[in-house]
């Protein structure tokens, strides 16, 4: 495979088709999903990384942002969040050092512009999880899912309090 420029990929949003496309242009191939992972090749050492998928917290118009949690290969919980540069800058943990406040100011500044020439900007950030935070979470979000009074808003409830404290990787 080797990130082979000729793989087209079928996405299900043409954000994620940038995203992939943009993760192979800086040495990381997306090859493979199933149901339950998603295996990434890093091109440049030629090394398979498979995550698993544990959930994924769908984009609403409300929420305006979309997440996955997944296993990393050594074993680590982690959230990817991309959404909204508003959504996802009100989200953000506090800053603690000077990088994090240049990155976050930098972000602002580029989102700005990228809106000025009339592009579309999402934002990508992370959390990382602990397993007994995340067992935790997950009991309240089967729940939620299998509730029978208003299961969308309690859903979106749940994954509001996991899509909290994230650190920005990104526009």
């Amino acid at each position: 495979i080797n990130g082979r420029p000729d793989i087209v990929y079928s996405a299900s949003s043409p954000d994620e088709n940038a995203l992939v496309s943009a993760a192979r242009h800086f040495g990381y191939f997306f090859y493979k999903r199933s149901t339950q992972t998603a295996t990434i090749q890093n091109i440049r050492q030629n090394i398979d990384f498979e995550f698993q998928v544990l959930n994924v917290l769908k984009f609403s118009s409300k929420r305006k942002r979309s997440s996955v949690i997944v296993r990393r290969p050594n074993n680590t919980l982690v959230l990817y969040c991309k959404g909204a540069d508003n959504v996802i800058l009100e989200r953000l943990k506090a800053p603690t050092t000077k990088e994090e406040e240049q990155l976050i100011a930098n972000s602002k500044k580029h989102t700005t512009q990228f809106a000025a020439d009339g592009l579309r900007t999402l934002m990508i950030s992370m959390k990382n999880i602990s397993e007994d935070d995340y067992q935790a979470w997950h009991q309240k979000y089967m729940q939620a899912s299998l509730g029978l009074k208003n299961r969308q808003l309690e859903i979106e409830n749940v994954c509001e309090e996991m899509e909290q404290d994230l650190m920005l990787m990104g526009v």
